[in-house]
């Protein structure tokens, strides 16, 4: 077959080059070494010359340098995590872009004429203000230290560009304030979207004008709040900067009317006419979607949770850090909350040691409080305890959940608050001696807890974790059943269905329970169900969904000894159904400590 390189006639250009070269092997050894070392710039040169030929020839390269430009805008990683500012920036490291323009003479060339791509700064060094394009709209992230000789030119450099600054991040990573000197020449910032300060003892001046065009504001252990309008503002975060008082956060939240996310960490604090049942018109927040308040003091979130008018949509996740006792007195929350707990559905109590959560939720919202720290967790509580949390709402389904924490009981009286239209109880196994004790109190009026409870579920974990406590032995789990259910029928409340699911079980292994047949003539319907992870309650999607460490899923209330729990869909068993064995077992399959306890 003839060779196809010679299948076509060559160009007079391609023969006169090939000969030349041939000729440069052939009589290379009469020339001196000067002179070769001037023949071998000169095929440096030439071979650069066909490189760049060859390149522009590429597939990418024919794509037109504006839709390039938009591949590049996406290849630079950020300069400053979310760990700092909570929410996504947009500046990214510099470097990368000058990566960029060592691939080749075109892409330098095209990047070097792209200002979107030199918009980004990073520190002052080699970013003169008067040798930036005009017309460019900056991204701007500086970490000045207190002794930096450098903050007078940050000042004339701020001050400079202020008019045309997109995203301005300032960071003090050190724990003593700096006096950034952002007070001086910064009168307005009309193009600002974006704004991050954190550890800055001086508020910026422009916090006194209107910034109409910011979007999302982090301020973390500074100074100062904006006092004017603030009509494009959806992501407010305020972290420990010096116990602002509630009143100025909702003078805060009034000139943003259109905020979806707000994060409030250690920052409130009680002023002087700050009063629950004196506030005359709480602040409209009509498109407010995510709320994470992170406080000590629980009057204090009282106060201005109460002070706020949120939409059905709302999800909240309030967390109290070091409460050294439970007050229910100072946790409860007005009717401002109606229009999310009104829509609950479902309910869950997730207890551990000396800490606690709960959890409602409906379709579209939900509502999460967490206490860590608590002590007097097993005290009594009152019978208007979850009217109190959640006013107006009527679950149907209710979750008592054990995550492996050592301890066995809820608080006495728990049942006894929820209202009376939970349909069906789901708890772990280990909780049905406290839900025999509970489930079959009445009070002075005669009232059963729950008394349209109808359906039961047991939850049964087939992995056998060492905890300091003694496991929940198989053998006690079907008359602790049949207690709770006898009880029930002598209250004149019968449960008519009883389900007993096992998660964590990935050998598909049988579950044995002595007594089995007992809780079947105690019972109308009695079903068994196969979980691969503990079933957790079915969430919407705002409160599923992640946003950085700030918003995790609220699966994360499941996490119990390191091992994070994936909720699925409540009470979806897995494809391969099993059904446990009814048949009674031998003693010596039913030991208190064998692979199937709890």
């Amino acid at each position: 077959m003839d060779n196809p390189q010679e299948s076509y006639a060559h160009s007079p250009q391609f023969k006169l080059w090939k000969n030349s070269l041939s000729l440069m092997r052939t009589y290379n050894l009469h020339m001196s070494a000067d002179e070769m070392k001037e023949i071998d710039q000169e095929l440096a040169k030439a071979q650069a010359h066909i490189s760049f030929f060859l390149n522009d020839g590429a597939p990418i390269h024919r794509l037109p340098p504006e839709l390039l430009i938009k591949i590049f805008y996406y290849v630079p990683a950020s300069s400053i995590g979310r760990d700092t500012v909570v929410w996504a920036p947009n500046v990214f490291k510099i470097q990368d872009i000058v990566a960029l323009c060592s691939v080749c003479q075109r892409w330098r060339k095209i990047i070097f004429n792209a200002y979107i791509l030199w918009s980004s700064i990073n520190r002052l060094v080699g970013y003169p203000s008067s040798r930036l394009p005009p017309s460019v709209i900056l991204n701007i992230k500086l970490e000045p230290e207190a002794q930096d000789r450098q903050l007078l030119a940050f000042r004339n450099f701020l001050t400079s560009t202020i008019a045309r600054t997109r995203e301005l991040h300032i960071v003090n990573r050190s724990a003593a304030g700096v006096r950034f000197p952002l007070d001086q020449g910064l009168a307005e910032a009309p193009a600002l979207e974006v704004l991050s300060i954190v550890g800055s003892s001086v508020a910026p001046q422009f916090f006194e004008t209107p910034i109409p065009q910011l979007r999302t504001l982090f301020l973390s252990r500074c100074v100062g709040l904006p006092t004017g309008p603030l009509p494009q503002l959806t992501q407010l975060a305020l972290c420990s900067i010096g116990r602002v008082e509630i009143s100025q956060v909702l003078s805060l939240l009034s000139a943003a009317p259109a905020l979806q996310d707000l994060y409030l960490a250690k920052c409130l604090q009680q002023s002087n006419g700050d009063v629950v049942d004196n506030v005359a018109s709480p602040v409209p927040l009509k498109h407010l979607r995510r709320v994470f308040i992170e406080e000590e003091e629980p009057h204090l979130v009282t106060l201005l949770v109460s002070s706020m008018a949120l939409e059905p949509f709302a999800a909240i996740r309030i967390h109290y850090t070091f409460t050294t006792q439970l007050h229910l007195s100072t946790s409860r929350f007005s009717h401002s909350l109606l229009p999310i707990t009104e829509q609950v559905s479902e309910f869950s109590f997730i207890p551990r040691a000396q800490s606690f959560r709960m959890i409602a939720t409906s379709s579209v919202s939900g509502f999460l409080l967490d206490w860590t720290s608590v002590f007097g967790l097993h005290q009594p509580l009152p019978s208007s305890w979850f009217t109190e949390l959640f006013p107006g709402a009527r679950p149907r389904r209710v979750s008592l959940l054990h995550t492996g924490y050592p301890g066995k009981n809820f608080p006495s009286g728990m049942l006894r608050g929820l209202p009376e239209s939970v349909e069906t109880l789901s708890t772990s196994a280990i909780f049905l001696p406290c839900l025999a004790k509970d489930l079959a109190f009445r009070d002075e009026t005669s009232r059963a807890p729950c008394p349209n409870l109808s359906t039961l579920r047991i939850l049964m974990n087939r992995v056998c974790k060492k905890h300091r406590m003694r496991p929940f032995p198989l053998s006690k789990v079907a008359p602790a059943i049949v207690e709770v259910l006898n009880l029930r029928a002598q209250l004149g409340h019968p449960i008519r269905k009883v389900i007993i699911g096992f998660y964590n079980d990935r050998n598909n292994e049988g579950l044995k329970l002595h007594g089995i047949n007992s809780v079947k003539r105690a019972v109308e319907y009695l079903e068994f169900a196969s979980y691969t992870n503990i079933p957790f309650m079915k969430l919407p999607s705002v409160c599923a969904r992640e946003d950085g460490k700030w918003w995790p899923s609220w699966t994360y209330a499941l996490d119990g000894g390191g091992k994070k729990y994936q909720g699925s869909p409540f009470w979806t068993p897995t494809t391969n159904e099993l059904i446990a064995e009814e048949a009674e077992p031998n003693a010596s399959s039913d030991s208190d400590n064998g692979p199937g306890s709890e």
